[in-house]
């Protein structure tokens, strides 16, 4: 078995290789080229002249996009959707020239590329223990965005998260996190009648006092410091 198919990918890939060598193309002489591999060197390709190309850099996204249409086997269509998405992420020259649009293909082919059979992961599960060991090391503190605590009436969390759930359903997620990280903001009448909290353990008298003032406030580990808008 060939590297490559015999679809329509791999007739205009190589139409384009032979239309670029026909062409008397170096670099410095105005327009912006780059090398390619014809045969990439992950596949097995070498530096030799006849395995080289100038491509225009709109050529070479689309060379590479091709490429990953036009090889056979899992293997291959993952190293070349890989290299797409380096070549998206790349210089300063791919960022401004307007081919961004090849980032979504990259993202796309990447993912196709790790899909199904091709996922290292098919047909396998990971143990319960594992999952729960997955979820246990992205909590609070072992999160990779943790930035701070929480502090409310019954605790302190590392989450807004955790302290949602602490509540007892008395407060969700996202009004945890507001309260907390706005601590300076006046309590409203709309918000005392539709907070559970403030309803069974106030009365309307902490309407127009700061949150902070009923114990919610976000401290910072940066700064150590109470968060305030």
């Amino acid at each position: 078995m060939g590297l490559f198919n015999e679809s329509k990918h791999t007739i205009i890939y190589f139409h384009m290789i032979r239309k670029a060598k026909r062409i008397a193309r170096r670099k410095g002489d105005g327009i912006y080229y780059e090398q390619h591999h014809i045969i990439p060197k992950s596949l097995g390709g070498d530096n030799r002249k006849s395995n080289l190309v100038l491509l225009t850099l709109k050529e070479h996204f689309h060379a590479h996009s091709l490429l990953r249409e036009m090889v056979v086997s899992g293997n291959h269509k993952h190293k070349m959707a890989c290299a797409l998405s380096r070549m998206t992420h790349g210089s300063s020259k791919h960022k401004r020239s307007g081919v961004l649009r090849f980032d979504l293909i990259a993202r796309q082919k990447m993912a196709q590329a790790t899909s199904g059979e091709n996922n290292p992961m098919f047909g396998r599960r990971h143990t319960i223990e594992a999952r729960r060991g997955f979820s246990i090391s992205k909590i609070g503190a072992k999160h990779p965005l943790f930035s701070g605590y929480y502090y409310t009436p019954w605790g302190k969390f590392e989450s807004s998260h955790q302290a949602a759930i602490a509540s007892n359903g008395l407060m969700k997620q996202p009004a945890v996190h507001r309260y907390c990280s706005n601590a300076d903001k006046v309590i409203t009448k709309s918000a005392f009648a539709q907070n559970h909290y403030l309803r069974q353990f106030h009365d309307e008298s902490v309407v127009g006092k700061t949150w902070r003032s009923v114990n919610f406030h976000f401290e910072s580990v940066q700064s150590s410091q109470p968060l305030n808008s």
